[in-house]
């Protein structure tokens, strides 16, 4: 997608619409397009669109300026031969190049954008099944525009001062300590058959608690349930396979309520680990740079992988490898509590 000069005739910058609708993961992982966009058109005016709560999590400085929610506009003319309604098309001839990321079954799709916006790509929004390509080289393919860039991009969301208040002032609020080490897991994910036994959760905390007191019996470890909505119940349960942790010397635990996503972005910034299933908690986790443990179980992790810079991953399939995930854990935790440990 090389920008078209003429597109930015008598304006400041080229203005790019990034069409992005899928989960919370799927969209974190547009990060590194958004990044090449800039690099590409030189610091363009970038608009992402699809759910808005999530769109939103990638405006912040450096990547996306402005996040819209894809249930404004009637999008489903886009794949009808009628004539678009004024506002949408209104809307699309704001833009000087579009990147979509959906599948155009009849070509009606790319006619509509192609009428209102001088440069278009169209893109599926996920590699062919087995292909083996990293769904961020995938989605990368077309803003490059010469094929994947580089090996293994890492997914960035710039943390700012006011998000980490933010995420400051909510550990006040769910009483965590300043001094406490806080450590998150989330047992939680849309698919049950992507998710890690809970007991495996709850002694992974306490190999993580051994740690702790080894290398550090001053500071109090806070180890915080993380869940979405519709995952209460997995939450308590964990929750209650941590409470006899909670009853030993210098380890707190909590079940937290269920958080916007905003917030549990917040939230996170104050972390020093948080392990998890392949969910997209695990992705914004990582893409935070907070140390992340992620766990696959049934999904390929050489393709949805998280690529943060402290981030890795174990295979666990059928819920077993215990020790892998503890090895690695113990690795990354020290990693994020290096100052409270040295």
């Amino acid at each position: 997608m090389e920008p078209d000069p003429k597109s930015t005739k008598n304006r400041n910058s080229t203005k790019i619409l990034i069409y992005r609708h899928g989960a919370v993961g799927d969209t974190i992982l547009t990060a590194p397009v958004l990044e090449t966009l800039r690099r590409i058109h030189n610091n363009p005016e970038i608009t992402v669109m699809g759910h808005l709560d999530r769109c939103r999590l990638l405006v912040r400085e450096g990547l996306a300026h402005h996040a819209v929610s894809s249930e404004i506009f009637p999008l489903y003319t886009l794949s009808t031969e009628n004539p678009l309604p004024d506002p949408l098309r209104h809307f699309l001839k704001g833009f000087d190049v579009c990147l979509w990321y959906g599948i155009d079954r009849h070509g009606t799709l790319e006619n509509h954008l192609k009428a209102c916006i001088r440069t278009v790509c169209l893109w599926p929004p996920k590699p062919e099944e087995h292909s083996g390509i990293h769904i961020i080289d995938h989605l990368l393919e077309p803003a490059a525009g010469t094929g994947r860039i580089g090996e293994g991009p890492i997914v960035r969301l710039p943390i700012s001062d006011t998000e980490h208040k933010r995420g400051q002032m909510l550990c006040q609020e769910l009483d965590i300590l300043p001094d406490e080490t806080l450590i998150l897991l989330a047992p939680g994910t849309s698919n049950p058959a992507k998710r890690w036994p809970l007991d495996n959760f709850a002694r992974l905390a306490g190999e993580l608690k051994l740690i702790k007191c080894k290398n550090d019996a001053i500071t109090q470890m806070h180890i915080a349930v993380l869940h979405g909505p519709e995952e209460e119940i997995i939450g308590e349960q964990l929750y209650g396979l941590l409470k006899p942790l909670s009853e030993q010397e210098k380890c707190k635990t909590s079940l937290l309520p269920v958080l916007s996503l905003e917030d549990v972005a917040a939230l996170i910034t104050t972390a020093s680990f948080y392990a998890g299933n392949d969910s997209g908690l695990t992705h914004l986790s990582a893409a935070l740079g907070i140390p992340t443990l992620a766990i696959f179980i049934c999904t390929d992790p050489q393709i949805w992988s998280p690529r943060g810079a402290n981030s890795s991953w174990i295979m666990a399939k059928d819920g077993n490898y215990l020790q892998q995930v503890n090895d690695e854990a113990q690795r990354l935790f020290s990693k994020g509590t290096g100052s409270a440990l040295g």
